[in-house]
C-alpha cells in the first residue's frame, strides 16, 4: 500500500486488507511530518496493529543538489519513526541523470517483514488446524488471506 499523502479522509479505505504500508513524504516541506502519527494510527487500526509499515522521507535527489532545500531534519524523521514503531529510510525517485532510482532497500525490509508474518499466522493456522482435526474450510486458508497471499 502506497499511502498517497493527497487523499485525505480516504486512509481507511485504501489501508483496508494491506498486507504493509509506507508511508511517504517530502523532506523539503515544512511541516511534511505534521499528519504522520494520525495517518501511521488509522494504518494499525484498519490493517492491523502487525501490519509492516515504514516511514520514507523523499526527495533527497534535490537536498543532495541543494542542502538548503531540506525542511525537515533527518534526525526528525528517524525520530519519529522510532516514536511510531515504523522502519525509517530516506530515499529519492531519481537517479543520476534524471532516471527513476529503485527504492529496494525499503521494499526488500517491507516484504521480509510480511513473509514472516505470513509465516507466522500460517505456522499458528496449521497448528490449529491439526488440533482440531482439519474441517473442509480451515484456518490456514483464513490465514493466507489474511496475510495478504491471496487476492
Amino acid at each position: 500500500l502506497f499511502l498517497d499523502m493527497g487523499r485525505e479522509g480516504e486512509e481507511a479505505e485504501l489501508c483496508r486488507d494491506a498486507a504493509a504500508a509506507i508511508i511517504v513524504y517530502d523532506v523539503t516541506q515544512e511541516g511534511a511530518l505534521d499528519s504522520i502519527e494520525r495517518r501511521a494510527t488509522i494504518i494499525k487500526q484498519v490493517a492491523g496493529a502487525g501490519v509492516p509499515m515504514a516511514l520514507v522521507g523523499n526527495k533527497l535527489d534535490l537536498v543532495e543538489q541543494d542542502p538548503a532545500l531540506r525542511k525537515v531534519p533527518e534526525q526528525t524523521g528517524r525520530e519519529l519513526s522510532l516514536q511510531l514503531g515504523l522502519v525509517f529510510w530516506e530515499a529519492s525517485a531519481m537517479a543520476a541523470g534524471g532516471k527513476e532510482a529503485p527504492a529496494v532497500p525499503v521494499f526488500d525490509h517491507i516484504l521480509t517483514a510480511v513473509a514472516e508474518r505470513a509465516k507466522s499466522s500460517i505456522g499458528a493456522a496449521r497448528a490449529a488446524d491439526e488440533a482440531g482435526g482439519g474441517g473442509s474450510a480451515n484456518s490456514t486458508d483464513a490465514a493466507v488471506a489474511g496475510a495478504g497471499l491471496l487476492a
